[in-house]
């Protein structure tokens, strides 16, 4: 998992942060891709629901691709809203 998260998530966050709505056949072959590499392709050892919980609820934090775009837009609103933000763009 560590391996994912280091190399390949933030190229994958990248890409997908410069599409507005990813289709979801491209968001699930992603995720397909994600959690073959650690069991080479075989049934899944541990739930993908165990694997994207909290390190202290015995979960590995991995990041969720399907929710990952409604994250993005959430941060945009939430920067775009703070009057402490003067920055140019704004």
């Amino acid at each position: 998992m560590t391996f994912i998260k280091i190399f390949s998530l933030p190229k994958l966050l990248y890409l997908l942060s410069n599409i507005e709505n990813p289709p979801p056949h491209i968001l699930k072959e992603i995720t397909k891709i994600m959690y073959d590499f650690p069991w080479n392709s075989k049934p899944d050892k541990v739930s993908r629901k165990r694997i994207i919980t909290e390190y202290q609820k015995g979960g590995f934090k991995m990041i969720d691709i399907n929710m990952f775009p409604n994250a993005l837009k959430g941060r945009w609103i939430k920067i775009i809203m703070d009057d402490k933000n003067n920055g140019q763009w704004k």
